[in-house]
């Protein structure tokens, strides 16, 4: 787990998405959930317990499982409230 230390001013807008490395498949031909995490234009990449497979993906490779979607989404939000000092 990341823990942050500092709290980010407004104009320092850390920016999080959800997404899969395509490239990163599995020998179980599944792919670990990513966060990116994008702060001064530095990218970080954060794993996730989740992993999906080609049925949870659209053909650009975007995940479509709304299980999956909402979980990260909640992650999210527990990252912006720890960045924003409230976690």
């Amino acid at each position: 787990m990341i823990l942050f230390t500092q709290c980010l001013p407004y104009e320092d807008m850390a920016t999080f998405k959800a997404t899969i490395k395509k490239e990163k498949i599995r020998a179980d031909k599944t792919w670990n959930v990513l966060i990116r995490f994008t702060h001064n234009r530095q990218v970080r990449y954060l794993s996730t317990t989740m992993y999906v497979t080609k049925k949870d993906l659209t053909s650009g490779f975007k995940i479509k499982n709304q299980l999956i979607i909402d979980r990260c989404e909640d992650l999210i939000r527990e990252y912006r409230k720890r960045i924003n000092g409230y976690g």
